[in-house]
């Protein structure tokens, strides 16, 4: 589910990724995420949550990421590296029919405006 992003500087950013794969006409599509561990997107969790699909909790950092410096910024002992967690899989909620059959297209539209590349949907390449 974590893994160590090498080579990445503290401060590059880690795009957040969604992949959306259908499950069948009018049933809700599996979508597993990836994102910066750091910089978790918890609006677009809200807005998901407000939809119907449960978020899991955010995983904690994989000690690759920790360094045993001080960060004066966070006030800790210790600094976080830039670390990703994949493998984010969304759970569908059990949504009646006419909400099933456009609920593919109303997630997609809810990560688009929170700036996930979504891949597998339709086209099966990547937008933002």
């Amino acid at each position: 589910m974590l893994k160590e992003v090498a080579g990445l500087q503290t401060l590059q950013k880690i795009r957040s990724e969604a992949e959306v794969t259908s499950r069948g006409a009018h049933r809700a599509p599996d979508v597993t995420m990836s994102f910066d561990g750091n910089n978790a997107p918890t609006e677009l969790f809200s807005d998901l949550r407000k939809m119907g699909w449960t978020v899991p909790d955010i995983p904690p950092p994989p000690v690759s990421a920790i360094t045993w410096e001080p960060d004066p910024i966070a006030n800790t002992d210790y600094t976080l590296g830039p670390w990703l967690v994949s493998e984010f899989r969304l759970r569908p909620a059990n949504w009646p029919r006419d909400v099933e059959v456009t609920i593919t297209e109303r997630t997609v539209t809810i990560l688009r405006r929170h700036r996930v590349a979504v891949q597998g949907h339709q086209t099966g390449t990547a937008t933002a």
